[in-house]
């Protein structure tokens, strides 16, 4: 009787451990992530605990922050989109995420889920961003670069006129239709790769008709 009171009494006491471990993963990870939004609703960050926040969550998830336009030097500023995924991925691997006391800090066991998604959606869906803003509009900035900033590195195809600044100009309508175009000609041609997170295109694709 006793040994079976010992057995479930370390097994009360593991699973409490494993909780409390579990927990610690979890409120890190929620932490970086509320100081990431923080900043997408106020435009601040206390020192450099924004910077920390995204080497973290790019170092946990492989999944890279947006990079701002218009700097000489490289500069990471996480955007919606960057956070929807690192929620996802967080969703996809939080059971198998654990807490090194050795090393203080998250890691996995074995390999990561990666998310996975519908390049033709996400096509879509960075074009509509593009088309829904009219002059008298208020402009999400940086939501539109993103877009701009997404279509014009799959498509090679720049509006010249556009230079990513806040009084800058919408893309030309010229250049929308262009991006129409070329996804009624491409579409078939777009796949998730997911080693790099980010959507590709066969380099089978016909040259775009105007």
């Amino acid at each position: 009787m006793m040994r079976i009171l010992i057995f479930i009494g370390l097994t009360l006491l593991s699973c409490n451990h494993s909780n409390i471990a579990q927990d610690k993963v979890e409120n890190y990870f929620t932490t970086q992530i509320n100081i990431v939004e923080n900043y997408l609703s106020t435009g601040k960050s206390k020192g450099l605990e924004l910077d920390k926040a995204v080497i973290f969550l790019e170092k946990l998830t492989n999944i890279k922050s947006n990079i701002s336009e218009g700097y000489d030097d490289d500069i990471k500023l996480p955007n919606r989109y960057n956070v929807e995924d690192w929620k996802v991925w967080y969703k996809l691997n939080k059971s198998n995420l654990y807490w090194d006391t050795k090393k203080n800090e998250i890691l996995i066991h074995g390999n990561a889920k990666l998310i996975a998604k519908d390049p033709n959606l996400e096509y879509k869906r960075f074009l509509n961003i593009i088309k829904k803003y009219k002059k008298s509009d208020s402009i999400d900035i940086d939501d539109l670069n993103y877009a701009v900033h997404f279509i014009t590195n799959l498509t090679n195809i720049k509006d010249s006129s556009y230079n990513f600044l806040p009084n800058t100009e919408l893309p030309q309508k010229e250049i929308i239709q262009k991006w129409e175009n070329w996804f009624k000609q491409n579409q078939k041609f777009l796949f998730w790769d997911k080693k790099e997170q980010k959507i590709k295109v066969k380099d089978t694709t016909p040259l775009v008709r105007d």
